[in-house]
């Protein structure tokens, strides 16, 4: 009885925050503290203000509740954590948008079923019933970055290089929208920066992101002129020194790994 009680609080409360995710919440925070509060209102909800950064933070720890541990042992909301964080503190973006969808950006792909459920979304689209939910609840605009930065998962059949060369066609895709660039380009750091095995996938998934970080580093070149100026050429400088910070950790991870696509 005591097992299914905790069960379902961490349902409802989200899963405990680690010492990594307090810190994350209370550096995101931080950072976040000279957006307005403001009542921006679309269908009756509040977007575009610190406080839906941080209500996505929190649904984020309800979503990811349930989800095993990542290779590295962590919870797996810690990565979605982390994006949001590369995007707030490290790159200082202040564009509400571009945060919260990075906070969504694998939501949409990994629990598809509960956020359609929610919206008691008809038909079998999970998907599309997910992207329902997030437009509901934060607006068009994070609807269609999240949608942007999202992707269809790859047939299970597929082999490895059909799955590489899908993720470089969608890297592609991706490198020319500047606001899911920038999302993009966090969330790949990220998983870059804390690889998994070489012999449990991880030289498959490095190679995977070791071609789709030069696609990621030219469309940030082509765009560089609108980045900078729609949020400031520092955004830019910061999230281009961590595509090529990624880009030798990816090459070298792979020169030292043995070959394998397991």
């Amino acid at each position: 009885m005591d097992a299914i009680a905790h069960r379902d609080r961490v349902r409802r409360d989200g899963i405990p925050l680690d010492s990594e995710g307090l810190r994350l919440e209370v550096e995101i925070r931080g950072a976040i503290r000279e957006i307005p509060n403001n009542r921006d209102r679309l269908a009756g909800r509040r977007i575009g203000n610190r406080d839906c950064i941080m209500g996505t933070f929190h649904l984020l720890q309800r979503l990811y509740a349930e989800e095993d541990p990542r290779d590295d042992n962590s919870p797996a909301f810690n990565h979605v954590a982390r994006v949001m964080h590369r995007l707030a503190v490290t790159y200082g973006v202040r564009d509400t948008t571009i945060i919260i969808a990075g906070g969504l950006h694998d939501s949409v792909e990994d629990h598809p079923e509960k956020l359609a459920r929610i919206v008691k979304s008809s038909g079998t689209d999970d998907h599309a019933g997910a992207l329902k939910y997030v437009k509901r609840e934060f607006g068009f605009a994070v609807k269609n970055l999240v949608d942007a930065v999202s992707k269809r998962k790859s047939p299970e059949s597929a082999d490895p290089d059909t799955k590489i060369l899908l993720y470089t066609s969608y890297a592609q895709k991706v490198a020319r929208n500047p606001a899911a660039l920038l999302v993009k380009i966090a969330d790949v750091c990220d998983n870059v920066s804390r690889p998994r095995p070489a012999h449990n996938g991880g030289y498959y998934s490095m190679r995977k992101y070791a071609l789709a970080l030069p696609i990621l580093r030219s469309g940030l070149e082509r765009n560089k002129k609108i980045i900078s100026l729609r949020w400031g050429r520092q955004i830019y400088e910061r999230a281009y020194a961590d595509v090529r910070a990624a880009e030798t950790f990816a090459n070298g991870f792979l020169l030292s790994a043995p070959v394998t696509d397991g």
